[in-house]
């Protein structure tokens, strides 16, 4: 692990150990390795403070190491009279090696590209594994779907979009679900993520048909982050006349709903031409500064926060 000798050293004996546990068994008390203890070495390889896309990989890579040598002792799962409690992974295991797959800071370089491909193979592995207590849920399968929207190939629109349909077929989708979908449908360029025209002819269309099934699911309700993301998408279109179209109708339904908060704002300034957002305010002059352009458009645009809940007004 680059700059962390120690975790690095600490992380490895732990590796030896289940593996040594595993072949040999336990030989002293001091080398007993616990699901916990797997647990507190992999908050420590997320903790970490060095968020570059290449160290992110080697900590993700070091978490699934340590799951897969979790993984050989599940044929002692329910086996009685053991020794000592063997370390088996559980839910939160799993969700702690996708979360750091998963995570926004890795999306550079030749090893990103397989991330969506191995966190898609470690939550089969757990639907697979025929154990009830090991099926994943919406939450790890939500990681799976933040991990194409961070990727850089260029039909993970499609990919989020067939995963998320699949899911939601099965009722395993929520609000997060339709945010990494939506997310997939965009090109950041802080994440290396380039609009290619095929990136293009896919995202605008696709990321409309999940922006339909949001509006149409029964269990799920339009949060301000969604309409974030789908006015992102609209970065992509190149016709002006039609990107302003979409814009209005998006930030319009927004406002609707009161959904509108700083970022909703900023996106629509991002998005939309000078001419359109005059059209909508209903006035030839505007702050194109969100923080004070917030405070200037109507209050039954704004989001209803609860009490003790982020103010709509600030970053």
């Amino acid at each position: 692990l680059d700059g962390a000798p120690v975790l690095d050293t600490q992380s490895r004996m732990v590796l030896d150990l289940l593996n040594k546990l595993y072949q040999v068994g336990l030989t002293k008390s001091a080398d007993r390795v616990t699901t916990g203890r797997v647990h507190a070495i992999m908050q420590q390889l997320e903790d970490m403070p060095e968020k570059s896309s290449n160290s992110m990989w080697q900590r993700a890579e070091r978490a699934r190491f340590l799951l897969e040598a979790m993984e050989l002792f599940e044929e002692f799962r329910g086996v009685t009279g053991l020794p000592v409690a063997v370390p088996l992974p559980t839910h939160e295991t799993y969700w702690r090696v996708l979360r750091m797959y998963s995570s926004k800071y890795l999306h550079a370089g030749l090893a990103a590209k397989k991330v969506p491909q191995i966190c898609h193979a470690i939550v089969k592995r757990m639907q697979d594994s025929g154990r009830l207590e090991l099926q994943p849920t919406v939450v790890h399968w939500n990681q799976v779907l933040s991990a194409l929207a961070n990727s850089t190939d260029e039909e993970r629109p499609l990919q989020a979009a067939r995963l998320l349909y699949e899911l939601d077929a099965k009722g395993c989708t929520d609000a997060s679900s339709f945010s990494h979908a939506l997310r997939a449908c965009s090109a950041l360029a802080a994440r290396h993520q380039k609009a290619t025209p095929k990136f293009i002819e896919l995202a605008i269309p696709v990321a409309q048909r999940i922006w339909v099934g949001l509006k149409n699911a029964d269990t799920v309700e339009t949060q301000t982050y969604h309409y974030t993301h789908m006015l992102r998408v609209f970065r992509n279109e190149e016709d002006e006349a039609k990107r302003d179209e979409n814009a209005v109708k998006i930030f319009g339904e927004a406002a609707e709903s009161k959904r509108v908060n700083i970022h909703v704002l900023n996106e629509f300034l991002q998005v939309a031409s000078q001419s359109a957002v005059q059209q909508l305010l209903g006035k030839p002059n505007y702050s194109k500064d969100p923080l004070v352009l917030i405070r200037e458009i109507p209050p039954e645009w704004i989001e209803i926060v609860e009490p003790g809940g982020k103010s709509p007004y600030e970053w």
